[in-house]
């Protein structure tokens, strides 16, 4: 057997362990559907969602949410990183605020994003622009 189909029979079986276990954690400790539902009850609405459509359509609005929010976050980013690269007093000056607000949890600043956002997709754009700005910013 060559090395690809080694990997692929190691991976599907680490997957076939996976759910073996998950189904076993349910019968042994016998939680509730609504808590930890079982593997086929998952699979099965997987399979309605996809015939549905909607799986599909949250699919296509998260991919915008991503995408929009990556461009976002690498043009504002790149435009101040290149300043602060090209200008040592800029680098300076702010680089320890810089390395501060990179340091602060973004997960924190979710609360108040939705407060001044709402609950829809810009909220969702601005975080992921969050999250990709400062590594733009600093490695520029």
């Amino acid at each position: 057997m060559n090395m690809r189909k080694k990997l692929f029979a190691l991976q599907v079986s680490v997957f076939l362990l996976f759910i073996a276990l998950w189904k076993l954690v349910i019968i042994i400790f016998n939680f509730p559907e609504f808590i930890l539902p079982s593997p086929e009850t998952v699979f099965l609405e997987w399979i309605s969602e996809l015939k549905s459509g909607m799986l599909l359509k949250h699919t296509w609005v998260t991919l915008y949410e991503t995408l929009a929010g990556f461009a976002i976050g690498v043009l504002l980013g790149l435009i101040p990183g290149y300043f602060v690269a090209k200008s040592k007093t800029a680098e300076q000056t702010l680089s320890p605020y810089l390395v501060a607000a990179q340091t602060a949890p973004k997960i924190a600043l979710a609360p108040l994003i939705v407060i001044w956002f709402g609950f829809g997709v810009l909220s969702k754009i601005v975080i992921v622009a969050l999250i990709v700005f400062f590594p733009i910013l600093v490695n520029t």
